[in-house]
């Protein structure tokens, strides 16, 4: 009877561990879950960009001078000649009359430890829209291009939206001065007084709108191109200059850092099911002296 009891109680022991492993087991696998579902509703705002697209042809001038197009580029390059390309930059934009809107030179180390320094250039250039493509494929003959991009805005709807309101508050002004010439300022001043207040606030407004059409003007007469150089000892190489030693050096690395990312999370699962595991383990032993102690009692 007795050895009955110490064997039932050996299940039941068994039984409660074998639950709570199942239980972690359990945990582990929903909080995985929980953690891809988190996964896959996030959401990722990307910067957009409006590029063109290759092999999409530009508007032509006639195009241009009905549909408000601006043409924004963005240039990275580097050049082992700093002051020389710099001359030869203000060359070409002079020869595609262009202007420099802005421009500053300045050092970055590339050397703490011998505190060597190179030169860095910052440029905002203005050239005509429709020399602007044509300066764009110039610009290969002076600097390494790194990179560089474009993009295209249509403001038409914008700006015939304001020239319409423009024009709008234009006969609105014009009617003002009428009415105000032929009204007795004298007699009638608390209502001349009104007509030269709304007459203000209209001349504000048209300013406002006329300065607006004036930068839109400029925007889509002259593209904005913003370059930025540097002064290098070797220009960079692009990813498919890689032989095939660099290419087995990065495999390399890249296998060894898949190693020990599986080792951590092992290690790290382990770590956390250790707890669960440590109190069936601890409860079986017990009940295994138990039952050792008590079968030697019987034989005894």
């Amino acid at each position: 009877m007795k050895n009955k009891k110490s064997f039932l109680l050996i299940i039941l022991a068994l039984v409660i561990a074998l639950g709570m492993f199942t239980s972690c087991s359990s945990a582990g696998n929903a909080g995985d879950s929980y953690a891809n579902f988190d996964d896959s509703e996030k959401i990722t705002n990307e910067e957009t960009e409006m590029g063109i697209a290759s092999g999409e042809k530009l508007p032509t001038s006639a195009e241009q001078s009905a549909r408000k197009i601006i043409k924004t580029f963005r240039i990275t390059a580097e050049t082992k000649n700093f002051d020389t390309a710099l001359t030869g930059l203000e060359t070409l934009v002079s020869d595609y009359n262009g202007y420099v809107e802005s421009s500053s030179v300045s050092n970055r180390s590339i050397n703490n430890t011998e505190k060597s320094y190179s030169r860095n250039a910052e440029y905002t250039l203005r050239i005509p829209a429709e020399n602007a493509d044509a300066f764009v494929g110039s610009m290969g003959d002076i600097f390494n291009v790194t990179r560089s991009y474009s993009t295209v805005d249509d403001v038409s709807e914008t700006y015939y939206s304001i020239e319409a309101m423009l024009e709008e508050l234009q006969a609105e002004r014009d009617s003002l001065l009428a009415m105000m010439e032929s009204v007795d300022s004298k007699a009638e001043y608390n209502f001349w007084l009104t007509l030269q207040q709304r007459l203000s606030e209209v001349k504000q407004e048209i300013a406002v709108y006329q300065r607006q059409l004036m930068n839109y003007d400029s925007l889509v007469s002259y593209s904005t191109i913003t370059l930025t150089v540097s002064e290098v000892i070797t220009y960079t190489e692009g990813e498919e200059t890689d032989g095939f030693g660099t290419q087995l050096i990065t495999a390399f690395t890249d296998g060894w850092s898949a190693f020990f990312s599986v080792i951590q999370g092992l290690v790290l699962l382990f770590v956390t099911v250790f707890p669960f595991l440590l109190l069936p383990a601890a409860v079986g032993i017990i009940v295994l002296i138990v039952y050792r102690r008590k079968k030697k009692k019987n034989d005894s």
